[in-house]
């Protein structure tokens, strides 16, 4: 019925524009949620390659995808939305993601957010969210004081855990392969080879102007992320350091 409604809706401008407009009156996680529920998580690309990426956010997705095929990522959808699409296709394609190290992509989100993002969806939430906020301190702080503002916070796409991305369970990797960002140039011949393609260069894109994420941290913040995290930080195999 969604996307039955979708097809219709790209017929009709106005009656898109309305229902565009109504959209915006409702809260920011919602118009996301409905947003994705409009669309399949199987874009063309995977179709053609029979491959399914996670795109975990701030974790080089675009960059990675431009590398092996030239064109940019799709949407931030976890692995369980594409089983319930379809799961001819889930057993079928290629699973494979890139994770970060928690504390580096919690700060990365930060101020990508902080400094615009990208489109209507991280711009709404960052005015709703991060406008009295002007450092990261503060905002790890505020997080660790406000319940309410954490539980925000953490189920925006670009601050849920990855594992959250990454499992049909809750805590089993449910992806054929996961590559760690900060060993990809060495990982990137077994992913080529998986993938039956030559090996590529890494790109980069979309990268935050910022500090190494070591220096945003005292010990108390250091406290608070790894507690947000700390299923990511045992499944994935990091910690502070690296």
């Amino acid at each position: 019925m969604i996307y039955s409604l979708r097809r219709k809706l790209k017929g009709f401008s106005g009656v898109k524009n309305f229902y565009l407009w109504a959209l915006r009156l409702l809260p920011v996680h919602t118009r996301y949620e409905i947003n994705r529920k409009l669309r399949s998580p199987y874009s063309t690309l995977e179709d053609d390659k029979k491959i399914i990426y996670i795109h975990i956010p701030k974790a080089a997705g675009n960059a990675l995808i431009k590398s092996l095929y030239g064109v940019s990522a799709t949407g931030h959808d976890l692995l369980s939305r594409y089983k319930d699409n379809n799961e001819s296709k889930f057993n079928l394609y290629y699973k494979f993601a890139v994770v970060r190290n928690p504390f580096d992509r919690f700060v990365s989100s930060f101020f990508y957010l902080k400094q615009g993002g990208i489109g209507f969806f991280d711009d709404d939430f960052a005015k709703k969210y991060l406008s009295g906020i002007e450092t990261f301190e503060e905002f790890v702080l505020k997080i660790n004081s406000d319940k309410k503002f954490e539980a925000a916070v953490m189920s925006w796409i670009h601050f849920v855990p990855q594992i959250d991305f990454l499992s049909l369970d809750g805590s089993t990797i449910g992806v054929d392969r996961v590559v760690k960002l900060e060993q990809i140039n060495d990982s990137l011949s077994d992913l080529c080879t998986d993938l039956k393609i030559p090996l590529v260069e890494m790109k980069r894109d979309n990268a935050s102007k910022r500090a190494a994420y070591k220096e945003y941290y005292t010990p108390e913040l250091k406290e608070v992320v790894g507690r947000l995290y700390e299923k990511d930080l045992n499944v994935l195999q990091y910690s502070f350091e690296g």
